[in-house]
C-alpha cells in the first residue's frame, strides 16, 4: 500500500500505477490532488481517503477490479467544508462501490465513467448541507450486481442528503 497519515500541507500524486495495493490517505490537511494514477486489483478500496481536512481532486485515475469499493473519499473532518473533485475518471469491476464521496462542501464530476460495479456506481453522501452538486459528461452503467440483504437496492448514481 501506499500510505499518507497525519500530513499538514498539500499533497500531490502523479502517474503512478498500483497493483495489487491500495492508496491510503488519513488525517492529512490541505489540498489533496491525485492525478494519472492507476490502481489495479486491490485486495481493499483502491483508494480511500478519510478524515481529511481540505479539499480533494482525483484527475485521470482508473481503479478496476478491487475487492471492495473504488474510490471512497471522505473530507468531512474539519469545520470548514472541503471540496471534492473528480475528473477523467474511471471505476470498474470493484465489488462494492465504484465511487463513494462524503462532504460538506462543492462535489464536481466531470468526465467520470462507474460501470459494473457491486454497489453503486457513484454514491454522494451529504454529511451536513452541500454547497452544490455538478455532475457532467458521465455514465453510471451496470452497477449493482451484489445485492446484501441490507440494502438490497443499488444504482448508477445515488445522492443522499
Amino acid at each position: 500500500d501506499i500510505n499518507i497519515n497525519k500530513n499538514m500541507a498539500d499533497i500531490a500524486l502523479k502517474n503512478l500505477i498500483v497493483q495489487g495495493s491500495s492508496i491510503v490517505a488519513s488525517q492529512n490537511k490541505g489540498t489533496l490532488t491525485l492525478s494519472n494514477i492507476t490502481v489495479e486489483k486491490p485486495t481493499d478500496t483502491g483508494i480511500d481517503i478519510s478524515v481529511h481536512v481540505g479539499d480533494v481532486e482525483l484527475e485521470d485515475v482508473t481503479v478496476e477490479y478491487g475487492e471492495k469499493a473504488g474510490a471512497v473519499i471522505d473530507n468531512t473532518a474539519g469545520l470548514k467544508a472541503g471540496n471534492v473533485r473528480v475528473t477523467s475518471s474511471d471505476f470498474l469491476g470493484n465489488s462494492r462501490d465504484g465511487l463513494r464521496i462524503v462532504t460538506r462542501g462543492k462535489v464536481s464530476i466531470d468526465d467520470v465513467e462507474a460501470r459494473r460495479n457491486g454497489g453503486d456506481g457513484a454514491e454522494i453522501i451529504n454529511e451536513g448541507k452541500f454547497s452544490s452538486v455538478t455532475i457532467t459528461n458521465s455514465s453510471f452503467t451496470g452497477n449493482g450486481f451484489s445485492k446484501p440483504t441490507k440494502d438490497p437496492a443499488y444504482y448508477g448514481l445515488e445522492i443522499n442528503s
